[in-house]
């Protein structure tokens, strides 16, 4: 649509200017030739320079909109970063809770998300707000969302994969041999504790 704006734009400009461009290409005194090749000239200008608006519009149209999701795509990929350190910070904090607890613990993953949560806000406040901003965003009839609420959200969609990983590496102490825990749900969690 803003391409088809700039080029409507373009074509009235030009048809506009083109009397006033071929009166300055010739110079010479009017006659039937010069008053011939005036008519020409803007008839010529009049039927090029709109297709020619039309393709340059698209191409700074398509240059517009690949920046913008090139500059989309690397917050995405920042964001993911941070969280990521986040998370690591978290795993690094609890170190001797999992050495006790194990993994799989919900105290463990708790503790993970509230410090990687603090870490988020201290370290990364624009992360922060830009997360807070989304999930109010998707609140339109519950209400507000707080900033260590959204971050906690956002932190635990990504816990599994930063467990993963962190369980796997050398550094990480192994889990101890416990039964299994029984979790039991309950139909409104408790907001985690930071």
């Amino acid at each position: 649509m803003k391409a088809l704006t700039l080029t409507l734009t373009a074509a009235c400009l030009v048809l506009l200017a083109a009397p006033a461009l071929a009166d300055t290409v010739i110079a010479a005194p009017p006659s039937t030739t010069t008053v011939f090749i005036g008519n020409a000239l803007t008839v010529i200008l009049a039927a090029c320079v709109p297709p020619v608006a039309a393709i340059a519009a698209g191409a700074l149209w398509k240059a517009w909109t690949w920046f913008g999701f090139q500059a989309t795509a690397q917050d995405k990929a920042n964001l993911e970063s941070d969280l990521k350190t986040a998370l690591a910070f978290g795993v690094s904090k609890a170190l001797p809770e999992i050495a006790a607890k194990g993994w799989d613990n919900i105290d463990v993953h708790s503790q993970i998300v509230a410090d990687a949560a603090n870490f988020t806000l201290d370290r990364f406040p624009d992360r922060a707000t830009a997360l807070t901003a989304a999930a109010n965003s998707n609140q339109v009839i519950i209400g507000a969302i707080s900033p260590i609420a959204a971050v906690q959200e956002s932190l635990n969609a990504r816990l599994p994969d930063a467990i993963a990983i962190a369980a796997a590496s050398p550094a990480t102490p192994p889990a101890p041999d416990m039964p299994p825990q029984i979790i039991v749900m309950a139909a409104q969690p408790a907001p985690l504790v930071p």
